[in-house]
């Protein structure tokens, strides 16, 4: 299999490979669409580039995309509306979309989605945060 750009993907490096891959998986088309912390191998740059693939997909291409992940730098790449919190309450999960977190909405006025995870102002530490994009 080769890139566009004419090398093999055996030859290129592995984070490249990897967001190649994750970009032909957004373009596939039965909805919907998990991945599962596909920012692992990444550059910083590249999960934008990814998180600008996978808004594509769900507004241009009407694709429900469902994103697990630790990555604040990926987790700031969506809106509160599109971010589901998922916690553990009682040994049942709870998803609250974080734009309906009435605890942080002051604080998304001056920080990123990203910052407010690492913080632990969502989702503490030992849950698991995972963004859906609603088409």
């Amino acid at each position: 299999m080769s890139s566009s750009r004419g090398f093999p993907l055996i030859e290129r490096a592995p984070g490249s490979t990897k967001a190649s891959l994750y970009n032909r998986k957004v373009e596939q088309p039965p909805p919907p669409i998990e991945l599962r912390e596909p920012e692992v191998s990444l550059h910083p740059w590249a999960i934008s580039v990814l998180a600008r693939a996978i808004r594509h997909a769900a507004n241009q291409w009407n694709k429900q995309v469902f994103i697990a992940t630790h990555s604040p730098v990926l987790i700031s790449q969506f809106e509160p509306r599109d971010i589901l919190v998922a916690q553990t309450e009682q040994g049942r999960a709870r998803f609250d979309r974080l734009s309906e977190i009435e605890e942080v909405q002051e604080l998304l006025e001056e920080y990123a989605p990203g910052s407010l995870y690492m913080s632990q102002a969502i989702a503490p530490q030992g849950s698991a945060t995972i963004e859906v994009i609603d088409t």
